[in-house]
């Protein structure tokens, strides 16, 4: 089989389809991936090698007024699937879903803006962005199959887009030979986009005043250049994947209060690297991690150094939840991942477009 899959180089999408291109070739399933975004930077052209890829600058769906470019883009990609002669497209962004594919398409909803909004703000998305809810809900409804990282992320996307054709929950996963923990410092290490409130590092910086011990936080930094960080927080800046292995492996507790994640990469790296997880009480992180991690209010900066400092100050729980984790983790492999979207595509290659069926 030959399978077109889009993805962009923003943001997790790019480490899911990376892991996902390679293990799949593995599996003798040729990729051509297709990529749209910013352009390319150094360490991204070297993650590409050995890859079969295409690049187009384009705005993403989330953004301000992106529609001209992504109709540009789906042009180019149409054309592309045709060149390459594939077997089906897998998507990774919703708008392209409702481009006269002549081929099966599976489509994963790794987020929306639609229930990042409902998480972060507590409201509907405004008015303002009912293209992109039109967008959406029409490219996902076009797709033979949608997919999501976990069955919160399904379950939001059926109610909010009206979603009543096949379905599947599969869970991302990684290569835990990729990562193994070192000896443990007394340090936390968090990450993630920094302007993002979903990801929640302003509530990390108003608990790092009351707790006890450093903070090393990982993303660009621009963001708060202006804003009085605290004495024992300490900005990594932009990590490449290697360095950010690195500061996890000799990491006590990973930190990040989340108030929406869909699935979280970044969680699944911690425990691989045998730290204990401290995240946002949310359904997806109960869902991944159940009785693996400890859960704080997100908006509750008391609540979450008094975590912090209980569970750095208290060697053996420390191990207890790390050795959770680290068991929990051992769910979200590469292996599974690439067994499980083998098997879907498969099945999509063969089914009729017009049966109803949802895959478990």
């Amino acid at each position: 089989m030959k399978v077109l899959m889009t993805t962009d180089n923003i943001g997790g999408v790019w480490r899911y389809s990376l892991n996902l291109a390679r293990g799949l070739r593995q599996s003798g399933i040729d990729v051509v991936l297709v990529i749209t975004g910013f352009p390319l930077k150094e360490h991204q052209m070297k993650e590409l090698r050995g890859i079969q890829y295409y690049f187009i600058e384009c705005k993403q769906e989330w953004m301000e007024d992106p529609w001209q470019d992504l109709d540009e883009a789906g042009e180019w990609i149409l054309k592309i699937a045709k060149k390459e002669n594939v077997d089906f497209v897998h998507l990774n962004s919703f708008s392209l879903g409702a481009l006269p594919w002549n081929v099966p398409v599976v489509m994963t909803v790794h987020s929306c803006l639609m229930s990042w909004w409902a998480e972060v703000n507590k409201d509907q998305l405004p008015d303002e962005w009912q293209t992109y809810k039109t967008r959406v809900t029409t490219g996902l409804r076009a797709a033979d199959v949608v997919v999501a990282p976990s069955r919160w992320m399904l379950n939001s996307a059926i109610a909010n887009y009206g979603l009543t054709g096949r379905t599947k929950v599969i869970y991302n996963g990684l290569n835990p030979s990729d990562y193994a923990p070192d000896t443990k410092e007394e340090y936390v290490f968090s990450m993630g986009r920094l302007w993002d409130e979903a990801k929640n590092i302003q509530k990390v910086l108003k608990a790092a005043e009351l707790t006890d011990y450093p903070i090393y936080v990982a993303g660009e930094n621009s963001h708060y250049n202006k804003v009085q960080v605290p004495r024992n927080v300490y900005f990594n800046g932009f990590l490449p994947l290697n360095e950010v292995s690195g500061w996890l492996s000799n990491a006590s507790v990973y930190l990040l209060p989340v108030k929406y994640e869909p699935f979280g990469y970044t969680f699944l790296e911690a425990a691989l690297s045998g730290c204990a997880i401290i995240t946002g009480d949310i359904p997806t992180m109960h869902e991944i991690w159940d009785d693996a991690a400890i859960y704080v209010n997100p908006d509750d900066e008391i609540q979450i150094a008094f975590e912090v400092n209980r569970i750095m100050k208290d060697t053996e729980y420390r191990q207890k939840m790390s050795d959770r984790a680290q068991s929990r983790a051992m769910r979200y492999t590469l292996e599974n991942m690439l067994t499980e979207y083998v098997s879907l595509y498969q099945q999509v290659v063969n089914f009729s477009r017009k049966e109803t069926k949802t895959f478990v």
